[in-house]
């Protein structure tokens, strides 16, 4: 959980899935641990307004992955 919280105190939001991948845990591990702080008031779910509209446009939310809907974003809690 460290380096999560390491990672968005770089200031960046990020996807659950840029999140996993980079820190190398699979998306059900990441899940509980999101799950765990965000109930702690550490994380907080965050709106994410992608502006591929289904078909990515290469923004930096990278949310294509056959969905339509951009992914959820989680950023630290101030």
């Amino acid at each position: 959980m460290e380096k999560l919280l390491n990672m968005l105190n770089e200031g960046r939001a990020l996807s659950q899935n840029e999140l996993a991948d980079e820190l190398g845990i699979s998306a059900e591990t990441l899940a509980a641990q999101i799950d765990y702080m965000e109930r702690l008031g550490i994380l907080r779910r965050i709106e994410s307004a992608c502006g591929c509209s289904g078909g990515c446009g290469g923004c930096s939310s990278k949310c294509h992955d056959g969905g339509i809907s951009p992914p959820v974003m989680w950023e630290r809690a101030r």
